[in-house]
């Protein structure tokens, strides 16, 4: 199950991110737009909503499995020989 723990890692991280800039004013997203900056806040702030939503979204899959009935690996066996 490392690809389902990567996802859930990978969106854990993404939140930590969003909550450090919603609620600090010292990094990317915790600031109003400016042009001076160069760096576009709100922009920052949207794309990790979206991309918690994205992992959400593949987190949701890979427990469900291809067939809804939670997570599964395929294993494959050579013929006898």
């Amino acid at each position: 199950m490392a690809y389902y723990d990567d996802l859930v890692a990978a969106r854990n991280a993404a939140a930590v991110s969003l909550r450090a800039a919603m609620e600090g004013s010292t990094v990317a997203g915790g600031k109003p737009n400016s042009v001076a900056s160069g760096v576009d806040h709100a922009e920052y702030v949207k794309r990790l909503r979206e991309t918690i939503r994205d992992l959400n979204e593949q987190i949701i899959a890979a427990a469900e499995g291809p067939a809804g009935d939670g997570p599964w690996e395929e294993l494959s066996q050579g013929y006898p020989g």
